[in-house]
């Protein structure tokens, strides 16, 4: 049984030491064994003898230790004969392996934890709760831990078990429900859906049925959405609207709402589809009103349909947030220049010109600023 975190755990193997059996009733608890064979304790119950002349090691003692390192080393040389000392002294060793993880967990000693239970499926490789729990523990490491590579390590680990989990249980509903949020990350939509479903379908308890239900809705928008959006990027905007108007208005997830009523916005501002378009856009200022792109296009829509006063407001309020853009203070100036008042409009080109004064754009609106000022003396 090979995995991820061999090098990773096999330092533990510090916490134990080896001693030799001379006691015949508990060395023929261990099968055949041959003139080399010892037994591994923990030190600490080494200490604990050294300090008491009456001290033995129990059973338990030595199963602990012997789970222990057939935890950490599944190749051991005499993992043979520990397993045999386990299934021949230990009544029910999955309840042992699961209550010293279980205790090691709940004081946030993952990886003893994780030892532990990596013993209990090398006794059972068919026991899905003791996998699950092992998967999960190394979910939990993941987020607990800041080293990256550490990250990567039991991500890969903590898939590859969620997944066992379902080599032998394809319906687990833990197992897909926890693989749904891993083939996420690792941008496998589809692959996160089909989990869902079968969390869906499976789960008996409706709170996380509904929830499953509810992510893939939402990851099928999301799909859609980048669809929309690919379109969009190559100018395509018949088909970009008519994969939008798949979508619904608004989603929980504030930033899918927020893209997709920005995309029916554009789309709608370049067929001059201008009060579809504000409507759109409108929706997404409600989500977030300082992304001055936004602001910037709701200030041309309203300009186009002649609510200049609407306009200014939002080139203004991108103004607040950007006042270095050469683009909106140009464009400010332009809507000042249609609402007739000259000097605002002279007052916010020459900022623009004092920042960029060799961009034509500003060259072209103070043109139109001073032929409007011939026209009116």
């Amino acid at each position: 049984m090979r995995s991820n975190l061999d090098d990773f755990l096999s330092s533990l193997t510090d916490r134990l030491v080896f001693i030799e059996i001379e006691d015949e009733s508990i060395l023929s608890r261990f099968g055949d064994t041959d003139s080399e064979f010892m037994v591994p304790v923990f030190s600490k119950d080494i200490v604990k003898m050294a300090a008491d002349d009456d001290a033995g090691i129990t059973t338990i003692q030595i199963a602990e230790a012997v789970l222990y390192l057939l935890g950490i080393d599944s190749q051991f040389k005499y993992n043979a004969q520990y397993i045999d000392f386990i299934r021949n002294n230990i009544e029910k060793p999955e309840i042992l392996i699961s209550s010293l993880a279980k205790a090691k967990y709940e004081n946030r000693n993952y990886a003893d934890a994780l030892v532990f239970l990596r013993a209990g499926m090398l006794l059972s490789d068919d026991n899905k709760d003791l996998i699950y729990n092992y998967a999960h523990i190394c979910k939990e490491y993941l987020a607990d831990t800041e080293d990256r590579e550490l990250k990567k390590l039991f991500f890969r680990e903590a898939q590859e078990f969620f997944e066992a989990v379902l080599d032998i249980d394809e319906n687990h509903v833990l197992a897909n429900y926890q693989l749904s949020f891993f083939k996420m990350n690792l941008g496998e939509p589809d692959e996160a859906v089909e989990h869902l479903k079968k969390v869906a379908e499976y789960s008996n308890d409706n709170e996380i049925a509904e929830e499953a239900e509810n992510m893939i809705m939402k990851l099928s928008v999301r799909e859609k959405l980048e669809i929309a959006e690919e379109f969009i990027d190559e100018m395509k905007l018949e088909e970009a609207l008519e994969v939008l108007d798949e979508l619904p208005e608004t989603t929980e997830d504030k930033d899918l709402s927020y893209r997709m009523n920005y995309a029916r916005g554009f789309c709608h501002k370049a067929f001059s589809e201008f009060e579809e378009a504000i409507a759109a856009y409108e929706k997404a200022l409600l989500i977030n009103n300082t992304d001055t792109l936004l602001l910037c296009e709701l200030g041309i829509c309203y300009a186009y349909i002649g609510e200049f006063d609407q306009s200014l407001e939002f080139y203004l309020s991108a103004l607040d947030i950007e006042p270095q853009s050469t683009e909106i203070l140009s464009n400010t100036a332009v809507v000042y220049l249609n609402m007739r008042d000259i000097e605002n409009a002279k007052l916010y080109i020459r900022k623009a010109m004092e920042i960029d004064p060799n961009d034509e754009i500003i060259e072209s609106t103070l043109k139109a600023i001073r032929t409007l000022e011939e026209t009116e003396k």
